[in-house]
Parts: structure tokens; C-alpha cells; sequence
């Protein structure tokens, strides 16, 4: 009679404890409970068909298809998860090759294993340390179609549950990239003008002033292109990383594109003052998170940023006003090379409409043959002239003079130069075809040309050059290539090898300005140039001043050293030109001589001496 009872109420139970939960771990997790107390188990499985998914399925009973494990109580066996037990694997492995039995017992090292087939889902597992009695199986079976059913019911109730929560997901994930950058995850340019103008929109009411920070990556490019777009990635990600943990409420980062960035910020303070100081420090804080390198995988990169800022509703009244004025100023910024970030002032819109003015007509120069070179004639120490430089000027119908240090770094900045360039290249190697036409003195040596770090580093400068030479079918020896020392220090290596494959044409180098770098003496040894011509601020007062005389001094004796040609430029006294003499100097340019003058007044002192 207790026996009947115990059966009876067991039962009870287990049908209780499927109850009307829908979660399939938790309904199956109290019904493993209810077995383990009440048939005084070790431990009870379930182990369910699965998909390619490894979600619990419904499966046909007669086709064949191994189970996996879902879930046990309790979840360890001597501080392991049960699924890796050795005892229990064993006894998986006997089911999955009968896996159409009802019911399979297994004693295992004095431990015993019952399984019971849970139709069309897989097996309940009993873990006991005797066998069962013949009346409990019976009791149980029948639970067990019950079971099976509340199974289909929960798998479905999740599979309901999971596509729902697929399609909210797949929802928030297109939200998501809707506003931010896919690669950083800030926010992007869309939504970060919406912000702005939204704020924009709050303060007309508030009366509060709001800050925007335009950022840019100093040399970025050249990193992305030497190293490649995934190095450049990752240096993105990182600095995102270090913006983002500046946001707050009122601090919002985006990636305004490339390796541009803005921060806005808002509701900073009625008082200009206080919100201008509050934006400097935001700015102080961005430099602060950037002294550190940044690491990718084994190399280190140093990141110097370039940031403008601008209050609004300002100066700026519009949400164009406001990104345009910061990215105004954070170019202006660049320029000046101020790393720690300048503010807008309406004077840098002036200045930038000018730029591009100045590229409008330099465009229109180039179309119109308004530009033309002088020459201004380089002497030995025997007033001999040996060649010249050719300058470019500029006869520019809409201003009477431009100098060319307004208008060559316009043309650098706006890649104008490379155009330039080319025009200088070929007007040059026109004259000196027309110099080669004469009798030329014993003397005369080349005409130098000098050429921007734009121009060397472009793939096309050393072909182009040399087409123009065989065009004009004249003399490499007479055509020489003048650089500067700060191209040398920003593209040494390429540098060298663009001078060393001219020189194979019969085409030599000069350098430049030389003595106002700060890597010359390093490298000099290494520089294949055949000339270096002492910069003018060394020879103005060469004769007074003592410092200008020492270093001069130097140079003349590195020179001698290294078996290159020595120049000074920027002659104009009788003194300084006897005092180079004095110190050994042989080569001379400057006004003592002549001003640059056009071609055809240089070809008159050609023919004339």
C-alpha cells in the first residue's frame, strides 16, 4: 500500500513540477529537481537531439540522430561539469548507438545509469548507486510522453522567443549603424550634425553656449600608405577608443571621416568665458591622451593631432557654421604647426578664402601662360658665370607682385605644385636648349632648378624629367636638381634613391639651404649631391658677424671633406664676398652679382663673356 502510494504521489509530482513554465532549461531543471529528491538519485541528465544550431529539436523517433547534453542536476561531479565525466560519457556513447531503446540500464564501476527515452527529444538520465525497482520504471514511463510534450511546447515557446529576439536585434543593429562609424563605433557625420543642430535648437531657449573640437591626425596618410589600411585601422580604433572615454552626458564623439574626428559638447554656460575655458580643458585633456603611443601589434606610432574649436550658437549661427568655423581653425592650426589647439577667429575664413582665390588664379595662371622663370647667374671666383638658378615668377593680371613664398606653399598644399612643377621642368630644359645653341663658355656648368618634396616623392618626377631632357635633346649635365633639407629629413631614403638614379642619367643634385636642417651633418655623407649651397642667412654680415663666420668656415671645410662643390647664396657686399674668398669659397650667387633677371637679359651676359 505505501509502495502505491509513494508511486502515486511521484507521479503527482513530476506532473506538477512540468507545471506551465515555458523556458525549456527552467521547466526541465524543477523536473530534475523533483526526480533527484524523491527517487534519492546522484544526479539526473536530460540529453536532447540538437541542430546544426545546437538548439534542442523535435526529431522523427525512427530516424537516427545522436544526443547531446542540455542539462544536469547537479551541474558538477567533484568540482567538474558532469557532460566531461568519464563514467557518464561512457554511458552516452552506449545510447547513441541504441538510440531507439526505451529504457537501458548500465552499472559503471559500482554506479548506475538509467535511461529513459524521452520520445522524440532524447533521453532522461538517472544516476543512482543502486538499481531501480521494476514498479518506478513502470511509474515513470508514462510521465515521460507528458514531458515530451511540455518539451515541444517550450522549444517552440523559444524558437517564438528567439526569432523575436532576432528580429529586435537585427532591428537595434541597423539603428545602431544608422548613427555610428562601423569601424571606430563612434557616432557618425549624419547623426553628429543632427546633434548639433538639435543643440542648436535647445539653446535658443536655454540661452546656453555649446563647444565643438574638429580634430585631424598630423601625417596619418603616410602612415596608412606605408603600412598599409590595416595598421591605419587600428590606429583609428585606438584613438577612438581614448575620445570615447572623454563622453559623458554632455560629450559626444563621432568620426566625422578618414581621420577627421569632432567632439561636441553641450550646454557649457551662459558666460563665454567659462565655456570657452571649459572647452580648453576638453582640449587639454584630448592632447593629454595622446602623449602615449599608440601600439600596434609590434610597432609604435606617435600621433600628433592637429584641433580647432568654436563656440555656437556663436560666431557660428548654423550647424555648417559651427563644424566649418572648428575645421577652419583646426586647419589653421596645422598650418602654424600649434599643437595644442586654437580657437576660430573670423580673420582664419579670411585668410583661407584667399588660399583659394589663389588656387582659383595660379589654375588659371597655369592656362594662360602667366607664368614665367628668371634667371639670376652664379660666378666663380673669377667673375666667371658658371649657370644659374631658375626662379619662378608670377605675372598675375589681378595684383601687381606675388612673391613666390605666398603662392609655392598654396600650390604645395593644393598639390598645384606637381603642375608647376612639370611647367618649370619643361620651360627650363626650352632654354637650356637655347643656351647649347651657342657657343658655350668652358666655364658654364648647369642651370638649377629648385624642387618641392611633392614633386621628388611623386612616382612620375624622375620620368617625366627625363622626358623632357630627351625632348628637348639636350645635355643631362646641364639641367641640376636643387632640394632642401627638410625634404631630406621628411623622405630621406626616397630622396636618395630618386638622386642617385639621376645621377646615372648624367643628371646631379644640389643641396639647398643647407646648415638650417637639423640632421645634415648626419646624413650628409650619404647624400649623393655634387653641390651645397650655404644658406643666405650664414652670409648676410658674413664679414661682421663671427658666429656666421664659423659656421660658413664648416660648411666650406665639410665640403673640401667630402669632395662637393661649395656655393653661397645671398652674396651682396664686396665685404661678405671677400671673406668668403678669405674663408675658401669658390661659387657665389646674390644680388653683389645680379638680381634674377628673364631669360633673354641672362642669354646677353651668356654671349657677352
Amino acid at each position: 500500500m505505501n509502495q502505491a502510494l509513494f508511486l502515486i504521489s511521484l507521479q503527482h509530482e513530476l506532473s506538477m513540477s512540468m507545471g506551465a513554465e515555458l523556458q525549456l532549461e527552467e521547466m526541465l531543471s524543477t523536473f530534475l529537481k523533483v526526480c533527484l529528491k524523491r527517487v534519492h538519485l546522484s544526479s539526473c541528465h536530460i540529453y536532447l537531439h540538437h541542430n546544426e544550431h545546437n538548439m534542442p529539436i523535435k526529431v522523427d523517433d525512427k530516424t537516427l540522430h545522436k544526443v547531446d547534453h542540455f542539462i544536469s542536476i547537479p551541474k558538477r561531479f567533484n568540482g567538474n561539469l558532469w557532460q566531461k565525466n568519464n563514467q557518464l560519457k561512457q554511458f552516452i556513447n552506449v545510447l547513441n548507438r541504441n538510440i531507439n531503446k526505451i529504457y537501458i540500464q548500465k552499472k559503471i564501476q559500482n554506479e548506475y545509469f538509467h535511461a529513459f527515452k524521452l520520445p522524440e527529444h532524447g533521453f532522461l538520465i538517472w544516476h543512482s548507486q543502486y538499481p531501480l525497482i521494476f514498479d518506478v520504471k513502470k511509474a515513470i514511463i508514462p510521465m515521460l510522453s507528458k514531458l515530451s510534450r511540455n518539451c515541444y511546447s517550450c522549444i517552440v515557446h523559444d524558437e517564438l522567443s528567439y526569432a523575436l529576439k532576432a528580429k529586435q536585434d537585427a532591428e537595434d543593429t541597423i539603428a545602431h549603424q544608422a548613427i555610428h562609424d562601423g569601424l571606430t563605433n563612434l557616432y557618425n557625420r549624419e547623426y553628429i550634425n543632427s546633434v548639433i543642430n538639435n543643440m542648436f535648437v535647445s539653446s535658443s531657449q536655454t540661452k546656453t553656449l555649446n563647444g565643438i573640437i574638429f580634430i585631424d591626425l598630423n601625417k596619418f596618410k603616410s602612415i596608412n600608405d606605408t603600412m598599409g589600411h590595416a595598421v591605419g585601422d587600428q590606429i583609428l580604433i585606438t584613438v577612438a577608443k581614448r575620445l570615447r572615454s572623454l563622453t559623458n552626458q554632455h560629450i559626444k564623439a563621432a568620426r566625422f571621416g578618414g581621420d577627421e574626428f569632432i567632439i561636441v559638447m553641450s550646454d557649457l554656460s551662459s558666460d563665454k568665458n567659462i565655456a570657452i575655458k571649459t572647452v580648453e580643458e576638453c582640449v587639454h585633456a584630448i592632447n593629454q591622451r595622446f602623449k602615449k603611443s599608440i601600439l600596434v601589434d609590434t610597432s609604435t606610432y606617435n600621433i600628433a593631432l592637429s584641433l580647432g574649436y568654436c563656440l555656437f550658437p556663436d560666431i557660428a549661427k548654423t550647424t555648417f557654421d559651427a563644424v566649418t568655423f572648428s575645421d577652419i581653425a583646426m586647419y589653421e592650426a596645422k598650418r602654424t604647426k600649434i599643437s595644442t589647439g586654437l580657437a576660430y577667429k573670423p580673420e582664419m575664413s579670411e585668410r583661407l578664402f584667399l588660399k583659394e582665390a589663389y588656387v582659383r588664379e595660379i589654375k588659371h595662371g597655369l592656362l594662360h601662360n602667366e607664368f614665367m622663370l628668371h634667371y639670376q647667374p652664379q660666378y666663380n671666383d673669377k667673375h666667371q658665370i658658371i649657370g644659374a638658378e631658375a626662379l619662378l615668377r608670377w605675372n598675375n593680371p589681378k595684383r601687381e607682385y606675388v612673391s613666390p613664398e605666398v603662392y609655392i606653399p598654396i600650390a604645395e598644399e593644393s598639390n598645384l605644385i606637381i603642375e608647376i612643377g612639370n611647367w618649370v621642368i619643361e620651360q627650363a630644359c626650352k632654354d637650356i636648349q637655347t643656351i647649347e645653341q651657342l657657343p658655350i663658355i668652358d666655364t658654364f656648368e648647369n642651370i638649377a632648378i629648385n624642387v618641392s618634396p611633392k614633386q621628388l616623392i611623386d612616382k612620375n618626377f624622375s620620368k617625366n624629367l627625363l622626358s623632357q631632357v630627351n625632348a628637348k635633346d639636350i645635355l643631362p649635365k646641364h639641367l641640376n636638381i636643387e632640394i632642401t633639407e627638410g625634404l631630406l629629413i621628411e623622405s630621406f631614403q626616397e630622396t636618395i634613391d630618386t638622386m642617385l638614379s639621376l645621377q646615372g642619367f648624367g643628371i646631379d643634385c644640389s643641396l639647398d639651404d643647407f646648415g638650417t636642417g637639423y640632421s645634415s651633418l648626419t646624413y650628409l655623407k650619404r647624400i649623393p649631391a655634387t653641390l651645397i649651397k650655404i644658406d643666405r642667412s650664414f652670409v648676410t654680415n658674413i664679414h661682421l658677424e663671427s658666429e656666421n663666420t664659423a659656421i660658413a668656415d664648416m660648411i666650406i671645410t665639410l665640403g673640401k671633406s667630402l669632395k662637393k662643390g661649395v656655393l653661397a647664396e645671398g652674396v651682396e657686399t664686396e665685404e661678405e664676398l671677400d671673406c668668403l674668398k678669405g674663408l675658401g669659397c669658390k661659387k657665389y650667387q646674390g644680388y653683389y652679382f645680379n638680381k634674377p633677371m628673364p631669360f633673354n637679359e641672362f642669354l646677353d651676359l651668356l654671349i657677352k663673356q
